[in-house]
């Protein structure tokens, strides 16, 4: 709504003041009853300020306001959109794809997601375009500019610590993907068996890990 054109602005303050509107070439009044969600990514506030949005279709629209937080500020969700992503486009494409695993998404977690929701499922389904009929999501199906952005990251935070303590450990990422799924999915045996699903590999690997690194 964030960038309706200030005509249209005030015509959809007209529909929710008086909960009328006319069809397209027609004259008659037809009352509604409706029920509107308005979303934007925009600062209507600021919009208001540079006379780009009308102040009273803002006050009309946020009567209920519901903030939510960017992907990068709640990675826990990233587990369960990118697999709901990878099994909607493996059906589309006609893939028999497993759950995306851990190595994956240590490397999503460390994404910054500036394209939230929409850049996270552009991501997967160019991943899933990429891959065989079968098999499971790896990090070498995504996008350059995903592991790209990540590999400056890492390379400019050594350069700035000396080389001290930057660079995580394989086995430390692993270790937080495996917390990360148990977090998520249950600490028991059924929430054990969804975990190893998610990570993309067997329950009997999975327990062997959670032995290896101490977890529980």
């Amino acid at each position: 709504v964030g960038e309706l054109p200030l005509d249209m602005q005030v015509k959809l303050l007209r529909v929710l003041q008086e909960r009328q509107l006319t069809r397209l070439g027609s004259n008659t009044l037809i009352d509604i009853d409706v029920r509107v969600i308005a979303a934007t990514n925009a600062d209507l506030q600021k919009s208001i300020e540079q006379n780009m949005f009308r102040e009273d279709l803002y006050y009309r629209l946020n009567v209920i306001p519901l903030e939510l937080p960017p992907l990068r500020d709640r990675l826990d969700d990233l587990a369960p959109l990118a697999n709901y992503f990878l099994g909607k486009y493996a059906a589309r494409f006609g893939k028999d794809i497993g759950a995306v695993g851990g190595p994956v998404l240590s490397i999503l977690a460390a994404y910054d997601w500036p394209g939230n929701v929409r850049e996270l499922e552009n991501t997967i389904e160019y991943a899933v375009n990429m891959m065989p009929d079968k098999g499971h999501l790896s990090t070498e199906y995504l996008p350059a500019k995903i592991t790209s952005a990540i590999t400056a990251s890492k390379r400019s935070k050594i350069e700035i610590s000396g080389h001290q303590g930057v660079v995580e450990p394989l086995a430390s990422l692993e270790r937080r993907a495996i917390e990360r799924a148990m977090t998520i999915c249950g600490h028991d045996s059924k929430g054990k068996a969804a975990a190893a699903k998610a990570l993309g590999i067997g329950v009997a690997t999975l327990y062997r890990k959670i032995k290896e690194y101490g977890l529980s």
